[in-house]
């Protein structure tokens, strides 16, 4: 069965049916802008091209891929909105909160009371509660990296962009000694530097992004167009 059949009749995973629309989409819509043009043609000068026979085909076949296409964003419109502007790509990165998973079973018995409170504050959205915890984390033991990330990333959603900058630099120094959330910390730390108007060094962690194909490229690539 061809992959257009069972796109048609709903065989393939939401995943699988994003890419193939993906695609095929350029195709449909280059043949689209051609019959526009056509038909300014025809209008304004007599121009008239008739499509050669081997073709009908295509055209028939790239207006169900429209329909399709057009019924597909109705059911995922999320799929394939994007935001006008660098401020609303940035809001759209930092809408949905990265989850601290310390809470998960089988990692509570090795996790301490402070850093699960931190945690659990966190993932409850409690920014101002979470900075708390983490500065006594900071102060009483010895500094790891998920405490800085968590950290920083609670001063990037309450909007202090400069505090979040210095405390996810932190994160990145710590994370070159265990490996821990790299390409998380230069995201996240791209993204508050451009908060912050730090257009030099938010430009360089995105490239970086890009260069070596990191968690988030598509969007990093997205928010340097932007930034152009």
């Amino acid at each position: 069965m061809s992959k257009w059949k069972k796109f048609t009749d709903g065989q393939l995973s939401e995943q699988e049916a994003n890419a193939f629309l993906r695609k095929n989409m350029t195709k449909a819509f280059d043949e689209a802008q051609k019959k526009e043009w056509n038909a300014r043609l025809s209008e304004q000068y007599g121009i008239r091209r008739n499509p050669p026979k081997r073709k009908l085909r295509s055209l028939i076949y790239i207006g169900a891929l429209a329909a399709a296409v057009a019924l597909f964003l109705l059911a995922y419109p999320h799929l394939f909105s994007q935001p006008s502007g660098l401020e609303q790509q940035l809001e759209l990165a930092l809408a949905e909160p990265f989850p601290n998973y310390l809470t998960r079973k089988g990692e509570v018995e090795q996790t301490e009371a402070l850093r699960l409170q931190m945690a659990e504050a966190y993932n409850a959205k409690k920014y101002e509660q979470t900075i708390i915890i983490g500065q006594q984390l900071l102060e009483s033991s010895t500094p790891i990296t998920e405490v800085f990330f968590f950290l920083g990333l609670s001063h990037l959603y309450q909007n202090d962009y400069s505090t979040a900058v210095e405390v996810l630099d932190s994160a990145r120094l710590a994370s070159e000694r265990d490996g821990r959330f790299q390409e998380e910390i230069d995201w996240f730390l791209a993204l508050a530097y451009v908060k912050n108007k730090d257009y030099v060094n938010g430009k360089e962690f995105l490239n970086k992004i890009v260069n070596e194909g990191q968690w988030n490229e598509e969007q990093a690539r997205m928010v340097l167009k932007l930034l152009k």
